[in-house]
């Protein structure tokens, strides 16, 4: 019974707990519709709160965007296009006030906005750019005229005249339209560019009528050195240093005027503006303020570019200039030409600034002045390579050797401590190779009375000599060469004279040594009857020792006649035929022996007859 009561007990408390939540739920579900109603009271109030809010948004850029086209529009005003219509471009407070309006203008001009669509603005817009154009046509004929003026503007004082004029004048009365000129790139490129044009051609016939005037007077001093006669071989005279000192004022007035002209024209022209704004966009656009110089070297070259575009022909005058006083000082005296050259060469290190246009100049001139020095060298070679002496003379040594002794010594001096010793040494190759032709062509010529042998004996012999005393290194294998053909053209003129004295044993033997050469044995030379013993010894008696000596007297004799007077070569020639000569005796004296055994047959002069005779000979002239 007792759990029965218990169960019972236990579902009555079921039954109420079930009964409790039952009425919870039933106070939850009126929660929920309550807040159900408060959430959508709350989104809307939400939505409404978040439409205002755009609402304000868009009123206030609205405000921003008409007080910023209010202001826009007040930009231009009446007075500015008064200015501008009435612009009296010859007064620099007027020229301020264009400068002013014509920027305001642009600025309206160029303004973007979603309001410039509007027909009223149009209509100003219109109105503008009209205005625009007129005052665009104003300027460039007011500027224009002034570009034809500009060689009124120069200084009014006296110069000299191996002195350009200074354009310090010209260049203050345009540089109060340098705004204008900004302005009228950035709004016409087109009659920016003519105005350009323009300027380009006035300031290079100006430039052109003041290089002729200073190069006039240059070149009157230049040709009034001609008549000087201190210039030496091997130093530098006065002559010389004037003639230095001409070519030193004209770089100097050059470059004063090149630089001051390219420092105007960049200021004038703003060549420099947009090359600098693209450095800052590529700099902004990287983020990284290093990025601005990435492509320093390109921005350069197109600066560059631009100055040269401008400046080189305003002054495409000068090189022509500079070319008739190199032919004056040339046709005055060649040498100094190779010292011009040097002496701006030396000075290159000093114009290396790869922004100024004279360094290109520069580097110009020293191109011209190497041309001529080319020529000049080729002329000489031309000159070498192509002597004729004088017909039915003898030869003796030519004048081109020493011609090129003097001209290396002037040129080494020259060239002492200069970076362009390869130019020399190109023209010591040059030159070399010509004389060696020239030395051959006169050995070979028909109207020369010395034999060839001769002829280059001597000559190369001397050019031997000059070379081992100019001690040029590069020359150290033609010095070589040289001496080689000097050598070889005494052999080949012992040679050809050296059997005359005994002409007749000469031709005796060598009979004997072509029919051995034909197979004929030595026992039976003597057997022919051509040389039999009888023959032999008819040959032999034929030149005692008194004929002998005769013969080497009119040997030397004739040395003497086809050398030049006083040479040294005599006594090299004659030792030489005096080993020949008896290298000639002891082989005659061992045919003998081989082809004549037991005759006691034997040439009437000994070696030490010979030896004598050679001695005596020698001492007697």
């Amino acid at each position: 019974m007792g759990n029965e009561q218990a169960v019972t007990d236990l579902i009555n408390l079921m039954d109420g707990a079930i009964e409790e939540v039952t009425f919870l739920e039933r106070q939850l579900d009126e929660m929920d519709s309550t807040l159900l109603i408060v959430r959508d009271s709350v989104e809307l109030i939400e939505e409404k709160d978040s439409l205002g809010q755009v609402e304000r948004q868009n009123n206030e850029k609205l405000r921003k965007e008409l007080e910023e086209f209010l202001y826009h529009l007040d930009t231009i005003s009446d007075n500015h296009i008064r200015v501008l219509r009435n612009a009296h471009l010859s007064d620099p407070t007027s020229i301020n006030q264009c400068c002013l309006a014509a920027r305001a203008m642009n600025q309206f001009l160029n303004k973007k906005s979603e309001l410039c669509s509007m027909a009223a603005f149009q209509s100003r817009v219109d109105e503008l750019n009209v205005l625009r154009d007129e005052f665009v046509d104003k300027f460039f004929s007011h500027i224009a005229a002034l570009f034809e003026r500009m060689g009124t503007m120069v200084e009014g004082q006296g110069w000299d005249s191996m002195i350009l004029q200074i354009q310090t004048q010209r260049y203050r009365c345009l540089l109060p339209f340098c705004e204008l000129i900004s302005w009228l790139k950035s709004s016409r490129s087109n009659a920016y560019q003519e105005t350009l044009r323009r300027y380009i051609k006035e300031a290079e016939a100006l430039f052109r009528k003041e290089f002729d005037r200073f190069f006039g007077a240059i070149n009157q001093r230049a040709k009034a050195l001609s008549g000087r006669r201190d210039s030496s071989v091997g130093s530098i005279s006065k002559t010389d240093q004037d003639y230095v000192s001409l070519l030193e004022t004209i770089m100097g007035e050059t470059r004063n005027a090149v630089e001051a002209e390219q420092k105007f024209c960049i200021r004038f022209f703003h060549i420099s503006g947009d090359l600098l704004n693209t450095i800052d966009t590529k700099s902004s656009e990287s983020g990284d303020s290093s990025g601005a110089f990435g492509g320093g070297k390109t921005i350069e070259r197109q600066f560059n570019d631009q100055v040269k575009n401008i400046v080189q022909p305003i002054f495409s005058s000068f090189l022509p200039n500079l070319s008739q006083f190199i032919e004056i000082c040339g046709s005055q005296n060649n040498l100094c030409l190779v010292l011009l050259y040097v002496n701006l060469s030396k000075k290159m290190q000093t114009h290396q600034d790869t922004t100024s246009f004279f360094t290109g100049l520069y580097g110009s001139s020293m191109i011209l002045f190497k041309q001529r020095v080319d020529q000049l060298i080729q002329s000489y070679a031309y000159s070498f390579e192509s002597y004729r002496p004088p017909k039915k003379i003898r030869v003796g040594i030519l004048p081109i050797i020493s011609q090129y002794e003097n001209l290396a010594k002037h040129a080494e001096m020259l060239f002492e401590n200069s970076e362009r010793r390869t130019d020399l040494e190109k023209w010591h190759e040059k030159l070399i190779d010509a004389l060696f032709k020239g030395i051959n062509n006169v050995a070979e010529s028909p109207n020369s009375k010395s034999p060839p042998a001769v002829v280059r004996l001597e000559n190369f012999h001397q050019l031997y000599l000059s070379l081992s005393a100019l001690k040029i290194e590069c020359l150290d294998g033609r010095r070589k060469e040289a001496r080689k053909i000097y050598q070889s053209s005494i052999d080949n003129y012992v040679k050809e004279y050296m059997g005359r004295p005994l002409e007749k044993i000469h031709v005796f033997f060598e009979q004997i040594e072509k029919a051995l050469e034909n197979g004929i044995r030595p026992e039976e030379i003597g057997y022919q009857q051509q040389f039999s013993r009888l023959e032999l010894k008819k040959v032999v008696q034929g030149y005692p020792g008194k004929e002998v000596k005769k013969g080497l007297e009119n040997l030397y004799r004739k040395v003497e006649k086809h050398l030049i007077d006083g040479s040294s070569l005599i006594e090299v020639v004659w030792r030489q035929m005096q080993d020949d000569f008896l290298k000639q005796l002891k082989h005659y004296q061992q045919l003998i022996g081989k082809c004549y055994p037991n005759s006691r047959a034997d040439l009437e002069v000994s070696i030490q007859d010979v030896l004598q005779y050679f001695s005596e000979i020698a001492q007697q002239h």
